[in-house]
């Protein structure tokens, strides 16, 4: 059981154990998924669901004069070029959104990119670890597919306690996601379903109540999810991603406050007495975005306790990621940052099990 208030803040790597893409992967998909061919007297190829998505979008903006649709095809058509071909020098696809605020057409076209690679990567019947087909009612998450991950030992921590109990350990808990995906609350609802042998009412009803927040949106809420916005069943093969682009944020919008709960999330962390950050590249942005402002901070003579992965950072951006997380700490944190070199998501809860229990 987790006995203090932890935060959990969880990037793109925390879902690359479940087969997921880490950003730089993410960021290849989507130049792939942005690059349109027309050969002479042949109609475009490319991704038919975001060729029919910019087709909508035409016919919504103009659905009585037919005739500037064709235009305005041809330059989304082109925007998804520009996007294509630049993401070869953007560190990321949010960064390339932030860097670019301002022009409506990137932002709608990269984020129905966005969705429409997460989705893809959340139904992949091969890759990903968490999927449940939907062809039958009685199929259930594997969870032996996930042994070789941190969900296993993270949840053994987690539901280490009675069914009574669960509310209450469950309060303990936060987490802030970086990521686009709906993993950690997909694999919570199946995870305590099937520890407590409970249906997906009752779970759902213990799972909303966790402190959960995208700073970036998602692709969606999850159909048992209470919330605002489109509701997307896991890796759905039908779902209208223009909604569920509708979901996504840019950095500049999730910093103005609008929906994002920005200062409500800081209280947390800065409340929390130990912050665990999981697959996490530590971008500046990123970190600025959640960072309790000096002035915010009510609880600065708390003793805290910070982890970080680690798994694929040379030296440099180690060291840089350690100043970014003590930059959380307060003059009462009883330790330095643990930031192991090489330390991936499973690794940090094998080695610290113990630890994180205390």
């Amino acid at each position: 059981m987790f006995s203090k208030k932890t935060i959990f803040v969880i990037g793109a790597g925390a879902s690359k154990e479940v087969g997921f893409p880490t950003g730089g992967e993410l960021k290849t998909t989507i130049r792939e998924l942005l690059r349109f061919e027309q050969k002479p007297n042949e109609p475009l190829r490319g991704d038919e669901v975001l060729l029919n998505s910019f087709k909508r979008l035409v016919e919504q903006a103009h659905p009585i004069d037919k005739s500037p649709r064709k235009a305005a095809l041809l330059n989304l058509y082109g925007v998804a070029g520009h996007i294509s071909e630049a993401l070869h020098v953007a560190k990321s696809i949010d960064n390339f959104l932030h860097e670019n605020r301002g022009d409506p057409f990137v932002e709608t076209v990269g984020k129905l990119a966005i969705a429409r690679a997460i989705l893809d990567a959340e139904g992949n019947e091969i890759y990903s670890k968490l999927y449940v087909s939907p062809s039958n009612v009685h199929n259930r998450l594997q969870l032996g597919k996930l042994e070789d991950t941190w969900y296993v030992p993270f949840a053994q921590l987690l539901l280490s306690c009675t069914l009574d109990e669960l509310p209450g350990q469950l309060w303990k808990v936060g987490f802030i996601v970086f990521n686009y995906d709906r993993c950690l609350e997909h694999f919570l609802l199946w995870a305590i379903r099937i520890k407590f042998k409970l249906d997906e009412a009752e779970a759902a009803s213990l799972v909303n109540e966790i402190k959960i927040w995208h700073p970036y949106g998602r692709v969606g809420r999850l159909p048992w999810q209470k919330g605002q916005g489109v509701s997307v069943q896991f890796g759905s093969k039908e779902a209208d991603i223009i909604e569920v682009a509708k979901q996504i944020r840019t950095f500049t919008e999730s910093n103005d406050g609008e929906g994002s709960d920005i200062d409500n999330l800081r209280r947390e962390l800065d409340d929390a007495n130990v912050t665990i950050f999981l697959g996490c590249s530590y971008h500046e942005l990123n970190m600025k975005l959640i960072q309790p402002a000096p002035s915010e901070r009510l609880n600065a003579g708390k003793e805290k306790r910070f982890y970080g992965t680690t798994f694929g950072l040379s030296q440099s951006s180690l060291a840089a990621a350690e100043s970014r997380v003590r930059n959380f700490t307060t003059e009462k944190a009883s330790e330095s940052p643990y930031m192991r070199f090489g330390l991936d998501c499973v690794g940090l809860f094998n080695e610290l099990y113990a630890e994180l229990e205390r």
